[in-house]
Formats: structure tokens, C-alpha cells, sequence
């Protein structure tokens, strides 16, 4: 891409002069000494040099102007983000009742607990919210599908090596997963905390942990224990509609839910309005949120020497100084403590207000200097509240095995990366930060950049995307975009649950706001042709007819009617013909296939003479039954 900056500063100091001298003649023909030592060349020369510098500095940013351009495109200096992940319990002690937990009952978990791994350059973890660990086991898991039945996934939930439907295959407002509890009660502690959180873990496959702030939760959960039900609030829903690994948070109360004793969590949408259909792999409570963030209270930081503008470093490198996290100080002054105030800079600050700014490009504190801003008092001590992270160094691989303080032995391991943390972005990284942000969210033009926005919706398993452009002499609104999109489909769900409402708008949500002004955009899901076929076919001497008759099921289906893209398979193009002749070709074409007998087409259960419109929006989705393709050996009397 050419840099379309404007290069202003192409004139220097040498130039500058020279254009001017060369002015003198016609402007003022009497003057004829151009030498160094006259006023007058003097004076050209003091205007040659201003004129340089401002020329320059009109091609520079400033430190300020940079942060406002930044502003522009959401991008503001920060400390280091902290990496995220999820810590899972060890199998045996989620599911096995032969071994107990090794922690006791009332245990909570919270920021002051340190989780860490073997490896010994590893930063420190702390749990992101103060959770409650239940000694109870995870006995059963039941899935009630939107039709009524239940099916029990307590045995492959405890392998995990095979993907579930948590909530069926196609899940509406009365789907609902129900997890019972039982075996708890690990000693005879109760519990002391009268509120804490519940995590439930959900493992989503080919997805990873979430690295951004959960939004709100279109899910509900109720407790069931001896007492009756207790409706729950989900505190964060990290798994966003379980599209993707992480965790719930439910709000409990210990000391009034029986959650070391037997209980059950049911889990359900009241809305109906699911963005996918959930497929999981493996569920299990007391999974721990992790962050790479340390919070340190009142740490000493240096005295005051009762000098103006007097610094003091941070003695604990990391600073984090978003919006997130605050920089609190406070000094001994006049013979007691005083909290001080975070200032951008000392323009307003009198003489007796206590300000202090930070400087993040060198985390270091600066005081006033008496005129603008107090100064330290000498000897004073002072004292500062703030967080750390080591930002790239808490991305951590996969499959380690982590402790808890005050756990005893092996907790669990994080089975996807801690992923999310970056270094600090600083003033001097704007610009490159800028860049790189304007070459990610550019706006949307062309279809390949509509059709390219949708399939990188990975957690909504977009598996298709095609703008459909309107034909020639056909009527559509001025600026109007027509993008039909598909899922990942499964054999074993109707077409009507492929692309919900729910799924189309927050596709829409997304890439609505990227078109250029006076577009609108239109979801389109696709219209599916069942199509039927029945065939008779002769092999060539000497082959199995029954195997060769289910390669020739698997060809047509998995790659002449694949409405998906897969490795070596090319996905059914949108306007293509379906006739007879062409179905008839590619089965004479199939290796070990002498002849075809008879070829019957049906389009939604109807008989098809020549073809099947497949226009516009349109898509074959093949139906093919047991005996549906006969093949039939060549001495066969059927074959004559």
C-alpha cells in the first residue's frame, strides 16, 4: 500500500537561505551586500532557520497529538495484558468416587491463592473471581433434548474424547442440561462464606479459551439440593452460549445450598434463541479461571527528600495503568497519611494539593515542586497500590501441570494455551499499533471482503459465505448487500435448525458496522432442495457389488453433494444445474461401474423428469436411504 502522508518536511536550513539571497535582486535592487556579516543576510538567515524548524515539526506528531489520533481508532497506551486460561481439575477428582478431593469442605479460592506450574521461569496465576471448591463428585449428566427425550452422557463426559450435544441436536426453550452432584462433604468444616461462586468448565471442541471479558448470558441456572430450587445468577459466562472453552460463574450461598452434599445444577435458555448448537467434550466443575496479574497493596516504594519534582521508581516492574486498574499512593505528610491524587500533569496544581502523575513509559512517580503541586516532605515514607503483569510471558503452552496454594499435591492442568498477553503498548508504539489496527478493520468493500468478515467468525462456525449479487434487470434497494452465509451442518438435524434467527443477527451484529456509509446489509440463509435419488447400476466382472455400492453412496454424498468445503472436496456452487444426464455421468464415471440401468431423481419427494432448479439462494441437500443405489454383478439376469 503507498503511503499517502504528505512529505512536508522536503526544504532544509541550506535551501531556505538560498531561496532567499536569490530573492534579493528583484525585490531590492539597491541592496548588494550578500555576504554573512550583513544585517539584512542575517536577518534571512534567522527567518531561513524558523522556517526549518517549523517545517520539520509540521511533519512530526506529538506525544499528545498521537494519543488523540490513536483515540480515534480506540487505540490508547496501556500497561501489559495479562494472559488468560482455565485450570481444570485432575479426572479423578471430578469424577471419581473412589478417591477424595484433596481440599476440605469450605474451601474458596480467590486472588490471594497462587497457582503456578513446575516449570520454574513460569510467572505466578491468580484466580480471577473467588470461587468455591465442592468436594462433590460429578455423577450424572443428563441432556433433555427439545422433543422430550433424555439421554444419558455421564460415561462418554467422563472419557472426553468423543464431542456431545449437551442440550440435543436441536436445542429450543425447553432444552436443558441437568448435572447431579453426590459423594461430598470432606470433612466436618462448614462453610464460612455466605456468598462465592460456582464454576462450571465446558471444554468446546476446536475452540480456544476465551481471552476476552464475558458478556452478558442469555442462559439460567437453578440448584437443586434437599431445601427445594434455587434460581442462580450467572455471575460471567465465559463459554459465550458455549461457543467457545471456558467457564460459568453461578453466584451460590454455601451456607444455605447444600453444595457438599448431593444437589443438582440444571441449566437451560428461556429464550430459545441459541447462536449454535452446543457440542462439547468434557464438563466439570471447580474449573479456575486464571490471570497473570498480581495486585500489590501499600509496597513500599521510596522516602521523600523534600526536593521539587521528585521521582520515585516503582520497585516492581509490569505496571498495569488502564482504566481496569489504579495507581493508588499515599505519603506520610505534616505528621499523618494522606492519599494522593492521580494527575495528567501539574498545569492546575496549587501548592498544597497533594498530585502525583505517572510516568508509564519509565513507571516512575512524580511529585509536585512546591508552586505547582506538593512536594514530598524529607523522610517521608511512601507507599503505592498497584497491579503487575509480565504480559508476553504468561502465554503458556498446553497440558501443564499447575498447583494451588493451599491444595495439597497436583491440582489439574490447563488443557488449552493461557493465551491474551501482550506487552506493554506504550506512546512510541501508537503508530505501529494504528497501522496494524487500520489493516485488520478495514471496512468491508468488495465481496471478498464481505465474504472473508463472515467466515472469520470462527466461534459461530461460519463454514460458507457468498455475497449474492443482484442479477441483471432485477429491482433491489440502492446500497442494499445480500450475504448468504452457512453453518457447519450435521446429518442428524433438520435443515430449519442450520441457520437460526439468533445466528443470522449476531453475524449481522458484527459486520453491519464495517460497511461503508449508506449500505445496509441482509441476511440470507440458504433454501434446500431435498433431493432423492435411485439407482441401478452394473459392475464390471469380478468386483463386490455391496462395497462397491457403498463407495458410490459415500462419493455422491460426501463429495458430488458436499455443500461443505473440505480437503481435496470442492463445496456445490451456488446456480449450478442438477439434471439426470449429469448424475447419470458422474456414476459411469465411478471406477468399477460397467453400465447404468435406471436413474430416478426426486425434488421434495417429487419425481424429476430432466432437472431440479437449483437457482439463486438455492442448495441440493442430498437424502439417500439404505437400497436407494443397487449394484448389481454383470451375470446378474436383472443386468441384461
Amino acid at each position: 500500500m503507498r503511503d499517502l502522508r504528505l512529505k512536508l518536511d522536503n526544504l532544509q536550513f541550506d535551501e531556505l537561505a538560498q531561496i532567499a539571497r536569490s530573492q534579493i535582486p528583484s525585490l531590492a535592487p539597491r541592496w548588494t551586500d550578500h555576504n554573512v556579516h550583513d544585517p539584512g543576510i542575517m536577518l534571512t538567515e534567522l527567518v531561513a532557520w524558523i522556517a526549518d524548524a517549523q517545517i520539520y515539526s509540521l511533519g512530526r506528531d506529538r506525544r499528545d497529538e498521537r494519543r488523540a489520533y490513536a483515540r480515534l481508532m480506540g487505540i490508547q497506551s496501556s500497561g501489559p495484558i495479562a494472559a488468560q486460561g482455565h485450570l481444570w481439575p485432575d479426572r479423578a477428582l471430578t469424577f471419581d468416587p473412589a478417591r477424595p478431593v484433596s481440599w476440605a469442605r469450605g474451601t474458596v479460592v480467590d486472588a490471594r491463592n497462587v497457582c503456578s506450574v513446575t516449570r520454574s521461569d513460569a510467572p505466578i496465576f491468580h484466580p480471577s473471581a473467588s470461587l468455591y471448591l465442592t468436594t462433590c463428585k460429578l455423577s450424572r449428566l443428563l441432556a433433555r433434548a427439545e422433543e422430550g427425550t433424555e439421554t444419558d452422557l455421564t460415561r462418554v463426559n467422563e472419557h472426553g474424547a468423543a464431542e456431545f450435544r449437551p442440550f440435543g441436536v436441536a436445542p429450543g426453550r425447553t432444552a436443558r442440561l441437568r448435572l447431579e452432584f453426590s459423594g461430598g462433604s470432606n470433612g466436618s468444616t462448614a462453610p464460612t462464606s455466605s456468598r462465592a461462586q460456582l464454576a462450571i468448565g465446558f471444554e468446546v471442541p476446536d475452540a480456544q479459551s476465551s481471552a476476552s471479558a464475558p458478556r452478558a448470558s442469555r442462559l439460567r441456572a437453578r440448584l437443586i439440593d434437599a431445601q427445594g430450587s434455587h434460581d442462580l445468577t450467572i455471575a460471567a459466562d465465559h463459554t459465550d452460549m458455549f461457543t467457545r472453552t471456558g467457564v460459568l460463574l453461578l453466584d451460590i450461598d454455601p451456607r444455605a445450598m447444600a453444595v457438599d452434599d448431593r444437589f443438582a445444577l440444571e441449566i437451560d435458555c428461556p429464550s430459545g434463541r441459541w447462536l449454535v448448537t452446543p457440542r462439547v467434550t468434557r464438563i466439570s466443575p471447580n474449573v479456575i479461571p486464571l490471570l497473570q496479574s498480581e495486585h500489590l497493596e501499600w509496597l513500599d516504594v521510596g522516602l521523600g527528600h523534600g526536593v521539587p519534582d521528585q521521582e520515585l521508581k516503582l520497585p516492581v516492574p509490569g505496571l498495569q495503568f488502564d482504566e481496569a486498574h489504579r495507581v493508588a499512593v499515599r505519603a506520610l505528610d505534616g505528621g499523618a497519611w494522606h492519599e494522593w491524587e492521580k494527575v495528567e500533569d501539574f498545569e492546575r496544581s496549587g501548592p498544597e494539593d497533594r498530585h502525583f502523575h505517572v510516568d508509564v513509559d519509565h513507571a516512575t512517580l512524580r511529585f509536585g515542586n512546591g508552586f505547582n503541586g506538593r512536594a514530598l516532605e524529607n523522610g517521608a515514607p511512601v507507599q503505592a497500590t498497584y497491579d503487575v503483569s509480565q504480559g508476553l510471558k504468561g502465554n503458556l503452552a498446553a497440558s501443564m501441570l499447575w498447583t494451588v496454594s493451599g491444595i495439597l499435591g497436583v491440582y489439574g492442568t490447563n488443557i488449552a494455551t493461557m493465551s491474551g498477553g501482550m506487552d506493554a503498548q506504550l506512546d512510541r508504539d501508537l503508530q505501529i499499533a494504528a497501522r496494524e489496527t487500520l489493516k485488520q478493520s478495514r471496512p468491508i468493500v468488495s465481496s471478498a471482503d464481505l465474504e472473508a468478515a463472515a467466515l472469520a467468525c470462527k466461534d459461530l462456525r461460519v463454514s460458507r459465505a457468498h455475497e449474492l449479487l443482484a442479477p441483471a434487470g432485477s429491482r433491489r434497494v440502492a446500497g442494499e448487500r445480500r450475504l448468504l452465509v452457512l453453518s457447519d451442518h450435521r446429518d442428524d438435524v433438520a435443515p430449519a435448525a442450520y441457520e437460526p434467527d439468533a445466528w443470522l443477527q449476531e453475524i449481522h451484529s458484527r459486520l453491519a458496522p464495517r460497511l461503508p456509509a449508506g449500505q445496509r446489509l441482509v441476511m440470507v440463509r440458504p433454501r434446500y432442495v431435498e433431493i432423492g435419488l435411485r439407482a441401478r447400476l452394473v459392475a464390471s466382472p469380478r468386483l463386490d457389488v455391496a462395497e462397491l455400492a457403498t463407495q458410490i453412496s459415500k462419493y455422491i454424498a460426501g463429495q458430488r453433494f458436499a455443500l461443505l468445503p473440505a480437503s481435496g472436496i470442492t463445496a456445490w456452487q451456488l446456480g449450478t444445474a442438477l439434471t439426470k444426464v449429469r448424475v447419470s455421468a458422474w456414476l459411469r464415471k465411478f471406477a468399477g461401474i460397467a453400465r447404468v440401468l435406471e436413474l430416478d431423481l426426486f425434488a421434495n419427494g417429487q419425481p424429476v423428469n430432466e432437472g431440479v432448479d437449483i437457482q439463486g439462494a438455492a442448495l441440493p441437500l442430498l437424502r439417500l436411504s439404505p437400497g436407494d443405489i443397487r449394484v448389481l454383478r454383470s451375470d446378474d439376469p436383472e443386468a441384461r
